[in-house]
């Protein structure tokens, strides 16, 4: 169909154009969303072939508490950022993938709890 093919474009797109343009904030952006706009078209062209997303629900747990990442992400990153920065010689960011991990689950940790003791009981109410 016509929307599996624009969704392999869209997901192939940005490997494609990558390496041929320099990357500034703007180009990766726009690839990001090309991107991601090719996951959105592949998972709507696999359900209208009439197989199942049920394996999705396994993200439900991040739909629940998404309101509370939303608010908390920021704060967090922003001290693990300021952190990191310190106690670099030159107080740049380090550019290892781990502490991106670190930070994504020290912020999905704290949502929960934001979620759990604060979200939840104002929701009940």
């Amino acid at each position: 169909s016509r929307i599996a093919w624009l969704s392999v474009l869209f997901l192939v797109l940005p490997f494609l154009v990558a390496p041929l343009v320099e990357i500034n904030g703007s180009v990766q952006d726009l690839l990001w969303a090309f991107g991601f706009t090719g996951l959105l078209a592949a998972c709507l062209a696999w359900q209208n072939s009439g197989r199942s997303l049920a394996y999705l629900e396994r993200l439900h747990f991040l739909g629940n508490i998404s309101y509370s990442l939303y608010v908390i992400h920021f704060p967090i990153l922003a001290l693990i950022s300021g952190w990191l920065m310190s106690q670099a010689p030159d107080h740049t960011l380090p550019q290892d993938f781990t502490w991106i991990v670190i930070g994504s689950a020290a912020c999905i940790a704290a949502a929960y709890l934001a979620h759990r003791w604060v979200e939840r009981p104002f929701l009940k109410s």
